[in-house]
């Protein structure tokens, strides 16, 4: 059995609330259809805080032995994905291969071509129902 945890660069305090558990349920996912051996995927995210990608490849670097997988979020619009990936992932991926010598598949991009949240704000009510509260939580 293989033990994945996941770090994941998320772009706000919003984000943080709830993405963490839409990566957990999506790699699951793929791990469940996908994987080759037998993976056990730690539930815990470990959760980092908006930082410059100096400071993320340090954080890569410092906690690659603890962590498998790197990924970093970014809202983009469709035209500017492939400037978005190539300006923040590749500048980390760059930065932490220079630094301690980091797989680049190992520093994976999440971007949505949409705000995550952007569903959600149009009726937090509704998505609160969804999830058995009767209004979003204060």
């Amino acid at each position: 059995m293989t033990w994945l945890v996941v770090g994941l660069f998320s772009e706000g305090p919003t984000d943080r609330r709830f993405l963490p558990r839409i990566v957990y349920r999506t790699l699951l996912g793929i791990v469940q259809a996908e994987a080759a051996r037998a993976v056990e995927l730690q539930e815990d995210i470990v959760a980092y805080i908006e930082k410059p990608n100096a400071e993320r490849a340090e954080l890569v670097c410092r906690d690659r032995e603890n962590v498998d997988l790197f990924v970093i979020h970014a809202d983009a619009s469709r035209s500017l994905v492939d400037q978005i990936e190539a300006r923040l992932i590749g500048q980390v991926r760059a930065s932490a291969r220079a630094a301690c010598a980091m797989t680049e598949a190992r520093i994976v991009p999440l971007i949505p071509v949409r705000e995550t949240e952007a569903w959600m704000l149009a009726d937090p009510d509704a998505v609160a129902r969804v999830f058995g509260f009767s209004a979003w939580p204060e």
